[in-house]
């Protein structure tokens, strides 16, 4: 019943977000080329640049963004609920089932009150539910990190082929979302499977192997797909160029707006298709770093830095309200909560550590995140599968803190509060019948 009410209650606070305080806005930039891909899928026209048809510039075939958000939007389309606000309650509704499955995460590192106090956390943070109203990516991330997490502490648990193909499955997932969590591979899921744990070689390489083939069948295709219809070899998405370029350029390089991106004014000769302008766009920007090579450190570090909100972070605050269009209001209550889970989510990090619970999952979320801002820019939005890592390890902080302090005698009213948050405690064990006495 708790998890049932912190549900209603993330819906609400989505809701709210999405049809009163961002009633009647359009979608814009990367928000309008996931809803037009998302009607072209509908509509049986493909995987389009459907930004370029709606302005009836021709149809160019399109894998800008990893297609798993856009394919969901189809979906929503496809069942009649083809307008933008429809389209936004869907990734309420997503949204919802991303804060259920972190209570479940919560829940099988560290007890019931962690998974609920995961739960609650996860419904009032900002970062977990901006994009649901903005129609980005994000919202599809977050529900796809946290069914990985999920999958992953079960194989940790209880090391099995089926746990090891969902953890292959969610691998996919995130890679078809955001392409940089293909890392979770390699990082994660490889050093899990090959665990002595697990078992004996022949055992871990059977896993690995059935997890392996996972990915390379739900991702194969669309690789596949790729390489089939663009002029060079492209993999997931063929984004990567522009976003290395955005952050490849004086402005952003030097000066107040360092670490940062911009439309850095380099426009692609025409007549190419998105793989000749992602090409393009690379070269441009491996020259700008070899012009510059003295100031990476610099600019590396101050991406990294606006990322974790440790640089400019009230300019932070004003680009993503402003720039990135989440506004002002809700760019810094999205600071307020970070600077106060942040600090239990490292301290969550030592507790589930002392505990003996694997936390490469989480540290790698942000090693992947790091690595995206670092290589491209620091946009605030980057950070936000290491977001869930944030709420999961803060859950467990706030459940230490809060049952310390409940078992002082000073704080005795709270323990029933305390207590219903996770339901009634297990009684003890019922006591052994006592013998008949023997026939006379």
């Amino acid at each position: 019943m708790p998890l049932a009410a912190i549900a209603v209650l993330a819906l609400a606070v989505r809701l709210v977000e999405t049809l009163v305080l961002r009633a009647g806005n359009k979608p814009d930039q990367d928000a309008y080329y996931y809803w037009t891909q998302g009607h072209a899928l509908a509509v049986g026209e493909g995987f389009i640049d459907a930004v370029r048809l709606s302005f009836l510039q021709g149809v160019y075939p399109s894998a800008y963004h990893p297609p798993l958000f856009g394919m969901f939007l189809a979906a929503v389309d496809w069942l009649g609920f083809d307008t933008v606000d429809s389209n936004r309650v869907a990734c309420c509704l997503l949204s919802v089932g991303s804060v259920i499955l972190i209570a479940y995460t919560a829940r099988r590192i560290a007890g019931p009150r962690a998974g609920l106090i995961a739960a609650i956390l996860a419904a009032i943070y900002p970062p977990l539910w901006v994009s649901d109203a903005m129609l980005l990516s994000e919202t599809m991330v977050i529900f796809v990190v946290a069914f990985t997490l999920l999958v992953t502490y079960r194989f940790r648990e209880r090391p099995s082929i089926p746990f090891a193909i969902a953890m292959g499955v969610g691998t996919a997932l995130c890679a078809m979302t955001r392409t940089e969590l293909i890392l979770l591979f390699p990082i994660v899921v490889v050093p899990f499977v090959l665990s002595p744990r697990v078992g004996s070689w022949s055992r871990r390489l059977r896993m690995l192997g059935a997890a392996a083939l996972t990915v390379v069948v739900l991702v194969g295709p669309w690789v596949g797909y790729n390489m089939s219809r663009f002029h060079h070899p492209e993999f997931i998405a063929t984004g990567t160029g522009a976003a290395l370029m955005s952050g490849s350029c004086h402005r952003v390089w030097y000066g107040s707006y360092i670490g940062y991106w911009t439309n850095c004014e380099q426009i692609p000769p025409k007549g190419g298709d998105e793989s000749d302008d992602d090409v393009w766009y690379r070269q441009r920007s491996l020259d700008f770093w070899e012009h510059h090579v003295t100031r990476v450190p610099l600019v590396v570090a101050a991406r990294v830095g606006r990322l974790w909100n440790v640089f400019k972070p009230v300019q932070q605050v004003h680009f993503t309200g402003g720039i990135e269009e989440q506004g002002d209001a809700t760019a810094w209550f999205s600071l307020a909560g970070y600077v106060i889970l942040m600090p239990l989510a490292i301290w969550g990090l030592f507790l589930l550590r002392r505990r003996g619970v694997a936390i490469l999952p989480l540290l790698a979320l942000a090693g992947i995140v790091s690595l995206s801002a670092a290589t491209t820019s620091g946009v605030q939005r980057y950070r936000t599968p290491a977001d869930v890592a944030i709420v999961l390890s803060a859950a467990v902080a706030i459940e230490v803190a809060l049952g310390r302090l409940v078992a002082k005698p000073s704080f005795a009213g709270l323990r029933r509060p305390w207590a219903f948050l996770a339901g009634p405690e297990p009684g003890p064990p019922p006591a052994a019948p006592e013998p008949e006495p023997a026939a006379v």
